[in-house]
Parts: structure tokens; C-alpha cells; sequence
């Protein structure tokens, strides 16, 4: 199944069975055996195509537990009533009913939004890339945050991990070969949360 195959290039699921087994080789309990976030709803999603199995994780997980609950927790801390106008229920069941050639085409997403879009704002907004609200993790792991994470977690003798492949990642990552900011963001959070607890 697609979904089996392809669920570790979901942006929140950043480690595999084998990478948690190379950090953490100490893990009593066999990986294989975790409840696992994505297959846990197959029998929801098993019928759809893979493109409809991917946009059902990304909306069910990624939206609902991450996006979601950043712009609550951000808007309510600066006094700010936000609406997603986007996600009116009727909206959702409107178009999770449309064919897929109105949402993606050759690699391009929202493909009839775009198009309702170019009706009212001029070409060149419409035409325009993503543009997330992500942190520069990379940039920061290469520069602000680069001495306290060797300090924390790669010269930490007390720090739980084994640094054997957290090492490689931080040297791909250092020269540009790589990017695993996520990886590296997670297992640096990890460290802290186990120093202080």
C-alpha cells in the first residue's frame, strides 16, 4: 500500500523504525509493536487513491494536532480572535467531494481555488509560491543554536541517545549535504525535556 510504503515522508512522522532503533538501540519495547498514527485509521482511507490517502492524513493529523493548535495557541496568547474561513465544515464536505483534477494537476495544488482567485486578485498573487510560517531551523542549527546543541546533545555524556547517527545527520546538515533540521530539532527538544525532568 502506498500509504505503508510512503508514511515517513509525512512531514510530522520524521523518524523511522530503524532511525528510533540507531538513537535509542536501549528500547525495550520493539517499535514495530507502537501504535502507529497513520495506520491506526487505515480502514478510513484504505479504498482512496494515494493522492486522497495523503490529503486525509495531512487534514486529519498534520491540520488538526500542528497547524490548528499553533494558530489557536498563538492567536490566543496576543489577545487575537482568529477565523479559518477555510475550515467551515461546508466548505471541507463541498470539497472532499470534488473530482481530483479540480484540486491537483500536473503537481499543482488547489487547482480550483486558484482559479476562483484569478477572478478577483491580480495574476501575480495568484501565481505565487507557498509561503509557510516555518521556523529557519537550518539556519539556526548552522548558527545560533549550533554550540548548544554539540554542548547539549553531542557532547553530552548524560543525555540518553546514542550519537553514532545523529552525528551524520549534524555533519550532512553542517555541510548543506542534508537538511534534517526537523530530526535534529526534535531530538535537541527531547535532550532538554530529559536534563530538566
Amino acid at each position: 500500500n502506498f500509504l505503508k510504503q510512503n508514511k515517513h515522508h509525512i512531514v510530522p512522522l520524521q523518524f523511522s523504525d530503524s532511525n528510533i532503533k540507531s538513537i535509542s538501540p536501549d528500547t525495550e519495547t520493539n517499535t514495530a509493536e507502537w501504535p502507529d498514527p497513520i495506520l491506526t485509521h487505515y480502514s478510513k482511507y484504505e479504498s482512496l487513491s494515494p493522492i486522497h490517502q495523503m490529503m486525509y492524513v495531512d487534514t486529519s493529523m498534520y491540520l488538526d494536532s500542528n497547524i490548528n493548535i499553533k494558530v489557536d495557541r498563538m492567536s490566543m496568547a496576543h489577545g487575537l480572535e482568529v477565523r479559518a474561513p477555510f475550515l467551515s465544515h461546508h466548505l471541507c464536505e463541498f470539497t472532499q467531494n470534488l473530482p481530483l483534477n479540480l484540486k491537483v494537476q500536473r503537481n499543482k495544488s488547489k487547482v480550483l481555488l486558484k482559479q476562483l482567485a484569478k477572478m478577483k486578485l491580480p495574476i501575480d498573487i495568484t501565481n505565487q509560491g507557498k509561503k509557510g510560517f516555518s521556523l529557519p531551523l537550518g539556519q539556526w542549527f548552522q548558527k545560533n543554536l549550533k554550540q548548544d546543541f554539540e554542548t547539549t546533545v553531542l557532547n553530552n555524556k548524560n543525555q540518553p541517545l546514542n550519537t553514532t547517527i545523529i552525528k551524520k545527520w549534524w555533519q550532512e546538515h553542517q555541510s548543506n549535504k542534508m537538511d534534517h533540521s526537523q530530526k535534529l530539532w526534535q531530538i535537541f527538544m527531547y535532550v532538554k525535556w530529559t536534563n530538566q525532568n
